[in-house]
């Protein structure tokens, strides 16, 4: 059964629905969007190869979930990647923790592990970034911050003093997001100081945290952490860094 210009013009008003984030689409609303009948829009569910609208809302509605889901995934595993390479990188170098609120806990845990895996981490205070500090690169810090507002300082300071920064927030469009070389976006869930809710921002930090623990120990591209690293023209991290840095000029602070 052959498919027409205007089978189609059905299908994209179906899809571009859902992508919209249409959960229910009914034949009246795709009839009077197109101007044709409803029998019109079922003839043309079962000449695309469905067994009827419902059935083709249901398959687009699964497409793009998974590959919603595959999309994101690829993502969190390409930042993974990126950081735990920061963290060979910066080896032999002092790696900073800063942290504000509910996180504060978690920057304590970060520091511990990292000190345990035999990194240089120190709790992020601005006395000990100046006295580490050099004209090039002076080493590393992760920023665990949910509103992504109150160590927006801390970060300018941060990147004065040449220390690539690690975001961790839940607004992506914050100054602290914005200031950052590298944002972590997790989900939060701020309530009322009376009330209990688990987490969700802390067990991000520490999720995410772990699996780039785990990249850094079994990478291949780990070096002696005497070994200072030299930072080479077109290195694939200084590309996707300054990927990273031109979008984060360009969006907008919160």
């Amino acid at each position: 059964m052959s498919t027409s210009n205007l089978d189609w013009q059905i299908y994209r008003v179906v899809r571009d629905a859902i992508k919209e984030g249409a959960e229910r689409i009914e034949a009246d609303t795709v009839a009077r969007h197109v101007g044709i009948s409803r029998a019109t829009v079922y003839r043309a569910a079962k000449r695309l190869g469905y067994h009827d609208l419902a059935d083709m809302v249901r398959q687009i509605q699964s497409y793009f979930h998974n590959f919603s889901e595959r999309d994101a995934a690829a993502r969190t595993n390409r930042k993974i990647d990126l950081v735990a390479e920061m963290l060979v990188q910066n080896g032999g170098r002092p790696i900073f923790v800063a942290a504000a609120g509910d996180a504060e806990a978690c920057g304590d845990y970060l520091v511990s592990r990292l000190v345990e895996t035999g990194l240089n981490a120190f709790p992020y205070s601005p006395a000990a970034i100046r006295a580490h500090a050099n004209d090039e690169a002076s080493g590393m810090a992760f920023v665990l911050n949910e509103s992504g507002i109150s160590l927006w300082a801390s970060c300018l300071e941060l990147h004065a003093y040449n220390y690539r920064t690690v975001a961790m927030t839940s607004a992506v469009d914050s100054p602290v997001a914005s200031t950052a070389m590298v944002c972590i976006a997790l989900d939060g869930n701020k309530s009322d100081l009376n009330s209990y809710e688990p987490n969700l921002f802390a067990a991000g930090i520490i999720s995410f945290f772990e699996r780039v623990l785990e990249r850094y120990l079994v990478s291949d591209l780990q070096r002696p952490h005497d070994t200072p690293w030299i930072p080479q023209k077109g290195h694939p991290i200084d590309e996707a860094i300054s990927v990273v840095l031109m979008q984060a000029v360009r969006a907008p602070h919160g």
